[in-house]
């Protein structure tokens, strides 16, 4: 198609070049008063124009060479989004992934690119690294979790525009040592208007801006957003299989326990009217019933984490749910953990079950006296949100409903570490002493907030406690099909 085009431009070159000299012949004679005849006015532009020859092939030579550096370039362009489309289906971790995918970019021959390159995604308003190549120890320490607005990957995710610097300068908020000169391509990976990510690439210092390397780059990251949701669907997919058979099996395993727990509760019973008044033997068979109703509360625990939504669903104001509890809680602290409620005025109704959201409550409450075994405090707060408001909270709700209510539970224990949050949604994980946890509290949590189609979010700042926020739309919103998001976790440095 190109050469086409070359052969269509050296024909209208020759044409207008040709048409021109017989003008200018013609208007050269007309001002000497010279009237040669027709054939002389062809003559002359004939030798003008091989005169201009030279010219014309200049033009023509150099106009080959730009067709045939682009055409070079396509051809790049083309090998490497095919190599990038070919590892993105590749079964691997999304670290190994990335990782790979960064080898084949820094290896784009027509840009002036250094070996060193990161992406980035965003996660609660901060950029966390999530694959590297040539960077040092040092500069990956620092740049593992970037603010929005901070350096130049942070002003990428703020704005969701290209940045692009020719040498390390002001805006380069974040050096290391041992940093060699470089420029800067820092490209935001978006999906529509979403910013997902960021992906940098260093290249030579003084390097200029380039539109045709800016284009390829925003084509790369467009494929990459592609795969960060594909990767984000599929681990929502596991997570919900596991979540699913866990929740069979826990079903399964509950109902026969509750059956045997039935019938010993039944028979201490009896052993309790005809025994003798015995204080010891009375305190034994006390002991065995009040193992048989642990064993009840752990049945429970795993039928409300099998099941998908719960029953008994009615109109519920958290406001008055939370203001009965304060008492229980305050015993079950034993007056070492200080117990704060703040409800807003007028908060908004939900539809939910009192019962499960009394266990969402307890259960939290229980995991905030366990961090503090030598007191403090624990806040709970209900609040209105409303997708009008300056919040970045609750967004996962406020989606597919424009109100909801968002309870926050804090505590000042010594927080939690970044192993523990990675797992602390798991059934049966649990940091406590054997025989001291079931590892259902958190799981059973996280049930019963997705069951009432709400959501829950994490803020941790280890050494400064724990923060678990919920969210739950408004009773006047229709249940929304859920997606089984696994909950955001925010780490704080």
């Amino acid at each position: 198609m190109r050469r086409i085009k070359l052969i269509d431009l050296i024909f209208k070159l020759t044409v207008i070049f040709f048409l021109s000299e017989l003008f200018t012949m013609f208007v050269f004679s007309t001002w000497l008063n010279i009237v040669p005849g027709p054939k002389q006015y062809i003559l002359d532009a004939v030798t003008m124009l091989l005169l201009s020859t030279p010219f014309i092939y200049i033009l023509i030579i150099r106009r080959e060479r730009e067709i045939n550096k682009l055409d070079e370039l396509d051809r790049q362009l083309q090998y490497i989004i095919n190599k990038v489309m070919d590892v993105s289906l590749q079964h691997t971790s999304q670290e190994e992934l990335f990782n790979r995918i960064l080898t084949v970019v820094i290896k784009t021959s027509f840009m002036p690119l250094e070996p060193h390159a990161a992406l980035f995604l965003l996660e609660n308003n901060r950029l966390v690294m999530k694959a590297q190549i040539g960077l040092t120890d040092g500069h990956k320490a620092l740049c593992a979790e970037i603010p929005l607005g901070k350096c130049l990957c942070g002003l990428t995710a703020q704005n969701g525009r290209t940045v692009f610097e020719a040498a390390v300068g002001s805006l380069h908020e974040i050096k290391s040592a041992g940093m060699p000169p470089h420029g800067h391509y820092c490209v935001p990976i978006k999906s529509g208007a979403a910013v997902l990510g960021v992906l940098t690439l260093y290249v030579r210092e003084k390097s200029e801006y380039n539109e045709f390397e800016a284009s390829y780059l925003e084509t790369v990251c467009s494929i990459l957003a592609k795969i960060v949701e594909f990767k984000k669907l599929e681990q929502n997919a596991r997570q919900l299989q596991k979540m699913e058979s866990l929740g069979r099996f826990a079903s399964a395993i509950a109902h026969d326990f509750n059956n045997i727990l039935a019938g010993i509760k039944g028979f201490n019973a009896l052993a309790i009217e005809d025994a003798p008044a015995d204080a010891r033997l009375k305190g034994h068979l006390a002991l065995i019933e009040s193992g048989v109703n642990k064993g009840t509360e752990l049945t429970t625990q795993l039928l409300t984490f099998s099941r998908k939504q719960p029953q008994g669903m009615s109109e519920l104001d958290l406001g008055g749910t939370i203001s009965s509890m304060q008492k229980i809680l305050e015993i079950m602290m034993q007056k070492k953990v200080k117990i704060r409620v703040e409800i807003d005025k007028d908060l908004f109704k939900i539809t939910g079950n009192k019962s499960q959201i009394e266990q969402l409550i307890m259960n939290l409450a229980v995991n905030a006296r366990d961090a503090m075994p030598d007191g403090g405090e624990f806040r709970i707060t209900a609040a209105n949100i409303t997708n009008s408001a300056d919040t970045k909270s609750c967004l996962k709700v406020l989606r597919h409903c424009s109100k909801a209510v968002r309870l926050t539970f804090e505590d000042t224990g010594p927080g939690l570490s970044k192993e523990v949050l990675n797992n602390n949604f798991e059934p049966f994980f649990t940091t406590k002493p054997e025989g001291k946890g079931t590892g259902l509290g958190l799981s059973t949590v996280y049930t019963i907030a997705t069951a009432h189609n709400g959501c829950i979010d994490i803020l941790n700042e280890p050494g400064k406690g724990a923060c678990f926020q919920i969210c739950i739309p408004v009773s006047e919103c229709k249940p929304a099909v859920q997606s089984v998001e696994p909950p955001s976790l925010t780490l704080k440095p």
